[in-house]
């Protein structure tokens, strides 16, 4: 299986191109220049494209340019709809309101890239009155747009998220937080096509089967950072602040000095942060500590 199908969850892989595309179970992430439908830019008709310049195509670390063929499967009627698109790039975004409107979702508009926020958006949603949001889970900047998954669905909208990402406990999140489902960026337009139409007539975009696997899979990730982080939640403030200063690789003394305390004291923390850790040295508490992934990243 190609290694950007799969994400790990806990100690279990996750088949994540099975999850994101509801009849798909098999991985389909593959290169849109290699779809019957779509037609390459920059290659097919012009034999006289220098090959240099080929040759340094090739090496750009960027996805051929391609357009999606709209034409096919324009006799299904589309249902009449809104779809709001929320992209932090403002060409994809541009592009993918054209291309909706090419399909049928004459109904289709993007917020602007440059007002991301949460306010700009619902505000932007409470005026266009969505039926479904497309929405990028990575917005620059922004970071992830989990949390405007809920809101948005307060407002009647159902929200796809689209992404590029791997992490199979992100998508989960969107899951869980209210999303219809979610979609990669790397299948075809006409699966997108597909896949929008069964959110606006409010049929299953994912299926319960998937959404169970990807939430377990989420709750099994919870649970181990749990009990990973057990023992460090016994530490009282202090002895956490202790902790910290030996990661950074400072003394007794010098923490001492900082704290306004004595040696003494702070040796008596140490003594107990190794204790409640149930290690023998300074040097394997602030082992197990990175190992842990303590503390946690905010």
């Amino acid at each position: 299986m190609n290694a950007l199908a799969e994400g790990v969850v806990g100690d279990r892989q996750v088949d994540i191109g099975r999850l994101v595309c509801r009849h798909r179970l098999t991985h389909h992430v593959v290169a849109l220049a290699d779809e019957p439908g779509g037609q390459q830019l920059g290659g097919h008709g012009r034999p006289d494209v220098d090959e240099d310049a080929r040759h340094h195509a090739t090496e750009a670390p960027i996805a051929p340019a391609v357009i999606p063929n709209i034409d096919e499967g324009q006799d299904e009627e589309r249902p009449s709809s809104r779809i709001l698109v929320v992209d932090d790039h403002e060409l994809f975004a541009e592009l993918m309101v054209h291309a909706l409107r090419l399909a049928g979702f004459d109904d289709a508009a993007c917020v602007d890239p440059r007002t991301l926020d949460l306010e700009s958006i619902l505000a932007r949603a409470v005026d266009f009155r969505p039926d479904v949001v497309l929405l990028d889970l990575l917005l620059g900047r922004v970071g992830t747009s989990t949390h405007y998954i809920g809101p948005l669905r307060q407002l009647g909208a159902a929200v796809l998220v689209l992404t590029a990402s791997e992490d199979a406990a992100l998508l989960a999140e969107c899951v869980e937080a209210g999303a219809a489902g979610v979609f990669s960026k790397g299948c075809p337009f006409a699966e997108l096509l597909e896949v929008l139409t069964d959110a606006v007539r409010g049929e299953t975009v994912l299926s319960p089967t998937a959404r169970v696997e990807l939430l377990d899979a989420l709750h099994r990730r919870r649970s181990d950072d749990r009990a990973r982080l057990e023992r460090f939640a016994a530490l009282a403030p202090r002895e956490s602040a202790v902790l910290q200063a030996l990661i950074d690789g400072r003394q007794a003394e010098e923490i001492a000095n900082i704290a306004g305390v004595s040696v003494s004291t702070v040796r008596a923390q140490i003594r107990s942060v190794l204790q409640k850790l149930g290690v023998n040295s300074q040097l394997a508490a602030v082992a197990l500590a990175r190992r842990a992934g303590w503390p946690e990243k905010e």
